[in-house]
C-alpha cells in the first residue's frame, strides 16, 4: 500500500475489464434476450440511421424491420443480448470522492477499475497519479455506486441512488453504503441539481439513514464492492435490468392534481437550450395549438418532479438529463425527444431505452438532420397521442 501520509497516489493505467484479477464475483440480477419496440416514425420517411448507429454503440445485436410499417406505425424491433448484473469485492483497493473522480476505484497495483470509474478527469491519467487529495481513515466493508459524473442529474438519480438502493436489498446491514457528502458535491462544484432534490432522493429512496456520506477525500478499503454488467460495452446498459424500475416505482409521493398532464420539458434557463430560436417559434406555436404546458424543471422540487412525471400523459423535451425521470411515468406514456448528435455520428438513445424497458411510446427528432417543421411536429404528436 502506498505511503499515506503522502500528497499522492500513483496511477499506474487502468484495468478496461469490468471485473478486476482477483476479485470476487457473483450475479446480482440478469436481464435475458430482449426484443425493444422502435420507434414509432416521426413523420414519413424519417431517417432512423444515426438513431441505429447509437443503438449498435449499446450493443444492440440486430434489428427486426417491419416492412408493412405505414402511417407512423413502430417500424420493428431491436434485439439486445441478455446480459448479467454482477457484484464485485476487491481486496486492499483505494476508493476515491472528489470533484471529477467521485467514485473511482483503484486496485491494490495502483490500476484503476476502468468501467465503474466511468466519466473520470482523464488528466490523471496522463500525469499518472491522483494528487491534492487528503487520504482518510481506512474503510472495512463498503459498497460504492457513484460514477465520476455524480454531479449531473442522470448520474446521481439512474446510477448513484438506483445501484445503491438496489445493493441496500442484497448486501449485509454491516456494508457501508457510500456516496458523496453534501459538501464534497456542493461546496466544490455545483451540481446540476439543488440540494433539496439530492437531500429528497435520498429521502425517497430509503437511503437517507442507511448510507455513508464521504468527505473528498482518497480512502483505503479492506473490502471495495461495485457492480458492473456483463457483456460490457456503455453504463446505460444497466437501464436493461427490471429492477432498477421496481425500485423507482417505490418512490412515496402524493398525487398533486394541480399539475398539468402534457408537458414540455424547457431548457431555456439553462445554459444550453438544444433548440435554435426558429425551432422554438415552432415549438411555442405547436404547444400552443395542442394545449401543452411549457414547464421548467429547475423551478420544481424533486417530490413534485416524480409527481409530474407519475401523472402525465404526454412528454415532449429537449435531450437533457431531465427526462431520467421517464422512469417515474406510467406505461404508456408516450415521450417525443428532440434529439442532437453531440460530436458523434450517432444518436445518444439512453431515454429509448427508459421508454422501451416501460413499454412507452417513443418518438424523436435527430435536430441535427431533420428539419423540423411545424407539420412535422404535429404529425409526430398525433401519431403518439391520435385522440388529440
Amino acid at each position: 500500500m502506498v505511503d499515506e501520509n503522502a500528497s499522492f497516489l500513483p496511477i499506474l493505467g487502468s484495468f478496461n475489464g469490468p471485473f478486476a484479477f482477483g476479485g470476487q464475483c457473483y450475479d446480482m440480477s440478469y436481464s435475458p434476450e430482449r426484443l425493444l419496440s422502435m420507434p414509432i416514425a416521426a413523420y414519413d420517411a424519417q431517417r432512423f440511421q444515426e438513431f441505429e448507429l447509437g443503438l449498435k454503440a449499446y450493443d444492440v445485436r440486430s434489428f427486426i424491420r417491419n416492412t408493412a410499417c405505414v402511417d407512423g406505425n413502430e417500424n420493428g424491433q431491436a434485439i439486445m443480448p441478455a446480459r448479467t448484473l454482477k457484484m464485485c469485492t476487491l481486496e486492499d483497493a483505494y476508493l476515491v470522492i472528489a470533484p471529477e473522480l467521485y467514485g473511482v476505484i483503484v486496485q491494490s497495483d495502483y490500476r484503476i477499475v476502468g468501467p465503474p470509474s466511468c466519466f473520470r478527469n482523464r488528466i490523471i491519467d496522463r500525469e499518472g497519479c491522483i494528487k491534492n487529495i487528503p487520504f482518510r481513515d481506512k474503510l472495512d466493508d463498503v459498497f460504492v455506486g457513484c460514477d465520476a459524473a455524480s454531479t449531473n442529474y442522470y448520474h446521481w438519480l439512474l446510477y448513484a441512488i438506483s445501484k445503491t438502493q438496489f445493493a441496500n436489498f442484497i448486501l449485509p446491514s454491516d456494508t457501508q453504503l457510500v456516496l458523496p457528502s453534501r459538501s464534497s458535491l456542493f461546496e466544490n462544484r455545483q451540481p446540476a441539481y439543488s440540494l433539496s432534490t439530492y437531500e429528497q432522493t435520498l429521502a425517497l429512496s430509503g437511503l437517507k439513514d442507511r448510507v455513508t456520506l464521504l468527505d473528498v477525500g482518497i480512502y483505503p478499503v479492506k473490502n471495495l464492492s461495485y457492480c458492473w454488467h456483463i457483456p460490457d460495452f456503455k453504463p446505460e446498459l444497466y437501464l436493461l435490468f427490471s429492477e432498477v424500475y421496481s425500485l423507482f416505482d417505490k418512490f412515496d409521493v402524493p398525487n398533486m392534481p394541480e399539475l398539468p398532464k402534457r408537458v414540455y420539458i424547457s431548457r431555456e434557463k439553462g445554459h444550453d437550450s438544444r433548440v435554435n430560436s426558429e425551432e422554438k417559434e415552432i415549438i411555442e406555436r405547436v404547444l400552443q395549438a395542442k394545449n401543452i404546458q411549457k414547464i421548467y424543471l429547475e423551478n420544481m422540487d424533486f417530490v413534485t418532479q416524480v409527481a409530474l412525471f407519475r401523472q402525465a400523459e404526454f412528454v415532449m423535451a429537449p435531450h437533457g438529463a431531465g427526462l431520467a425521470n421517464m422512469v417515474f411515468a406510467r406505461p404508456g406514456t408516450p415521450l417525443l425527444e428532440l434529439n442532437r448528435q453531440f460530436e458523434q455520428p450517432y444518436l445518444r438513445n439512453c431515454f429509448y431505452l427508459i421508454t422501451a424497458m416501460k413499454q412507452q411510446p417513443y418518438c424523436f427528432f435527430n435536430l441535427s438532420k431533420d428539419q423540423l417543421t411545424e407539420e412535422h411536429l404535429l404529425q409526430a404528436i398525433n401519431r403518439l397521442k391520435p385522440n388529440w
